[in-house]
């Protein structure tokens, strides 16, 4: 599949790939104009964002907009559907009321956030968030034998599943 990476809107930690739809769709149907390796982990290696190369210019600022800032929710233990709702409402808020410029000065933020949420490669191990990789982590602290006391003192440990 043809792809060229959007330099401007990538960094060391996350790259945004402009791809041809419907190579994609053939081999995830549920992939339409755009996507992320949280979303799509079958189809998009880690660390990347999908945007379909068939829309126009200002469509693309949006979708990216919109991807990285339901990337960077899902890493801090969203769900999708709760990350991508959210998404859809701030995009909403913001289109046809920025400039081009505007709105990628949004995208910037959006790209920086994203960069201070990833941890080093080693450390991320791709299906669960860091909020959940914690959690996991924690989890197993306080169910340790000698962790007694902690329990003791702990009053509520929330962990997703």
């Amino acid at each position: 599949m043809k792809s060229k990476l959007l330099p401007e809107f990538s960094t060391n930690k996350v790259k945004v790939f402009e791809v041809n739809p419907t190579g994609v769709t053939f081999g995830n149907i549920k992939f339409c104009n755009a996507g992320h390796h949280l979303v799509y982990p079958e189809t998009i290696p880690q660390g990347e964002v999908w945007i379909s190369r068939d829309m126009s210019h200002i469509e693309k600022l949006y979708y990216i907009f919109h991807e990285l800032f339901e990337h960077r929710k899902m890493l801090m233990g969203v769900p999708y559907e709760q990350a991508h709702a959210w998404s859809n409402m701030v995009e909403g808020r913001e289109r046809h009321q920025l400039d081009e410029h505007e709105l990628r000065g949004l995208i910037k933020k959006e790209m920086q956030r994203n960069k201070e949420m990833i941890t080093e490669a080693s450390h991320y191990n791709g299906q669960l968030s860091l909020r959940q990789d914690t959690q996991k982590h924690h989890s197993f602290h306080l169910n340790h034998p000698r962790s007694e006391g902690i329990r003791k003192n702990t009053k509520r440990l929330v962990v997703s599943k």
